[in-house]
């Protein structure tokens, strides 16, 4: 029998902006790290750090989480 539940509109909104940061940049980058962006040269970790905070992800993550925990 499944579970079926639903999420919230900030965990969809994360999902999907997490998605289209992958789809958009990460994978792009795949061919400058010999096909692992794992192990890929400081130069392209810094690349996509810096594409991360400009996408702003990870914020949206914390602000939704202090959003659920009622400390913002």
């Amino acid at each position: 029998m499944p579970i079926e539940f639903q999420v919230g509109v900030d965990v969809a909104d994360i999902t999907r902006c997490t998605a289209e940061f992958a789809r958009d940049v990460v994978l792009p980058e795949e061919p400058a790290s010999g096909g692992s962006v794992h192990d890929g040269p400081a130069p392209l970790r810094r690349r996509l750090q810096e594409a991360a905070r400009r996408a702003a992800i990870a914020r949206r993550a914390v602000r939704a989480a202090r959003d659920r925990a009622g400390t913002r």
